[in-house]
């Protein structure tokens, strides 16, 4: 169903669809047709004409056939056809979308543990949590008020509220914005001016029937005091510049409404609450700063200063730790309801599992968040790191070197089908790192190192390679690739230094050599012999062999 009150939108989406101008007019004129006759028809924009165009769609697709192509038989009247709804309602800061989905059967039921329970239950904690926030924070000021939470600040036409505003919200408007059209010296008496014209227009709108004619008294009586005030040279020089149309809509403008959306605890539940602004000089530029505020009797006040981050709400951007942090133990999803439930007494006790309550609330899991704040681990699993390092014929042939050694690399990989690994090179330096959950044995990887070197070495690439073996655990690189956490690649790096200072520099040396760490009893020392390797020397607890 086509929302057709906003021809500007439909015309932008079909140029977004990549249709030059002609083709999307002529669209819009003839090919984009709404057999209900849009929402025109039902007295958009002052009708109820979102809530038609939700309650038409849903009727649709409940059974209607009479504006429909015929289907399938047993496909039901819109099996597996989708459709949306957009803009319903208020201004663009309120847009509601609707997806609809036609089929006669029900919709399927998640499973207990599947992803959408676990987000219902997610959502049934997330409703619990403000409410008790709120408590926690008013306990720790029970002298100072009651804390209330800005949950956002905006402004709305003048129009889109009209039958909310009372007279004391009237009578503290400021106009935001006429300060740019408008002498200084004529400031006070132009909003006292502008004042008298929402209340005419508010005491019309229960009068006339129509808010058609509400809204044309409002830009009648607008255009007459732009003239008034033109005439009087109360407009700056700029806004005097304006032809009369233009400076009519700047002045349309600025009869908006800042508004504040504030959340109050009562005694079982939080209440949002629409309050007008300004409100005891807390003016909109003021309140968007802001995150709490403090009722004490009919005032409001900010509260500011320095343990007012450990106030705020833990999905809160500006929320801090508190200095100390206590220790919590038990699971991720045991804390948070701990946190959530009546047994933690301080709103500083929220704070301390900070990046677990955040982390939680999150649509889509990061489990490497919620293993920071829980302090979980993961299953270590065997590791290995292989650093090689290329001696290039000349300098200016590293580049073909580090090929050269990559495509050694690709080729000798079969022999680590029973790791986990990822490799990275750069400079005159190629890393491998490797993890497996059983006992591999570590022969594999110097099979690996010895076909590496051979193909190195016919092409006339000296390699200088060092091994480590050990522990480790498994993450997503930078790539998403597996990589292995564990200090295996820094032993490889400082064994493969030891190589370095056992071989001059400039000396010919051994087409490849290897450096193997002694630093785990069930390391591949065993295996080198087997392997194809020789034992050259041992240097600084490390073993030296070369290619046989």
């Amino acid at each position: 169903m086509v929302h057709d009150a906003f021809p500007s939108i439909e015309l932008a989406f079909l140029l977004g669809m990549g249709l030059d101008w002609h083709r999307a007019v002529e669209r819009m004129r003839d090919g984009w047709s709404n057999p209900y006759g849009g929402l025109l028809t039902f007295g958009h924009a002052l009708g109820a004409s979102g809530l038609v165009q939700v309650n038409k769609t849903q009727h649709i697709f409940s059974g209607d056939r009479r504006h429909l192509r015929p289907v399938p038989s047993g496909a039901g009247p819109l099996a597996g056809t989708l459709a949306f709804t957009t803009s319903v309602g208020g201004p663009l800061s309120h847009i509601v979308v609707s997806l609809f989905r036609g089929g006669n059967g029900d919709l399927p039921q998640p499973a207990r543990d599947s992803p959408s329970a676990e987000w219902v239950e997610r959502r049934r904690r997330l409703r619990r949590a403000l409410p008790v926030h709120l408590a926690r924070v008013e306990r720790s000021l029970a002298r100072h008020g009651r804390p209330m939470l800005v949950e956002g600040v905006t402004y709305v036409s003048i129009r889109s509220c009209l039958r909310a505003l009372k007279p004391q919200d009237i009578a503290a408007l400021t106009f935001d914005g006429i300060e740019v059209l408008v002498r200084p010296d004529r400031l006070d008496e132009v909003r006292v001016r502008l004042r008298a014209l929402v209340s005419l227009v508010v005491s019309e709108a229960e009068r006339l029937s129509s808010l058609f004619d509400v809204f044309r008294v409002l830009t009648d009586e607008l255009v007459a005091m732009g003239d008034e005030w033109r005439e009087s040279g109360w407009f700056s020089p700029g806004a005097a510049a304006m032809p009369p149309q233009q400076l009519t809509e700047r002045l349309k403008e600025c009869l908006r409404v800042p508004l504040a959306v504030i959340c109050v605890r009562d005694p079982v539940r939080v209440r949002r609450v629409v309050q007008f602004l300004p409100r005891e000089g807390l003016g909109y530029e003021a309140l968007s700063g802001i995150d709490l505020l403090v009722e004490e009797g009919d005032t409001l006040r900010p509260l500011t200063g320095p343990e007012t981050p450990n106030f705020l709400p833990w999905w809160n951007v500006n929320a801090r730790r508190p200095p100390a942090e206590s220790a919590r133990s038990g699971t991720g999803p045991e804390r948070v309801e701990a946190l959530l439930g009546p047994g933690a007494e301080s709103a500083e006790e929220v704070s301390t599992d900070l990046v677990l309550l955040r982390e939680w609330a999150l649509p889509e899991a990061r489990p490497w968040a919620t293993e920071l704040a829980t302090g979980g681990t993961r299953p270590a699993l065997r590791a290995v790191a292989y650093v090689a390092q290329v001696v290039p014929p000349s300098p200016d042939r590293l580049a073909a070197a580090q090929e050269a050694l990559a495509e050694a690399a690709r080729e000798a990989q079969g022999w680590l089908g029973g790791w986990q690994f990822a490799f990275a090179q750069a400079g005159n330096r190629l890393w491998m790192t490797g993890a497996s959950a059983g006992a591999r044995d570590a022969a594999d990887v110097l099979r690996f190192a010895r076909e590496v070197a051979r193909a190195t070495a016919v092409s006339g690439v000296q390699v200088r390679a060092a091994l480590a073996t050990g522990t480790g655990t498994v993450f997503d690189d930078v790539h998403g690739r597996p990589a292995v956490a564990s200090d295996v690649t820094a032993r490889a790096v400082d064994a493969l230094g030891v190589l370095d200072r056992s071989i001059p520099a400039g000396a010919p040396g051994p087409a490849a050599v290897l450096a193997l760490t002694r630093a785990e009893p069930d390391g591949p020392l065993g295996d080198a012999e087997t392997s194809g390797w020789h034992t050259a020397a041992t240097n600084e607890g490390v073993r030296i062999f070369v290619l046989e």
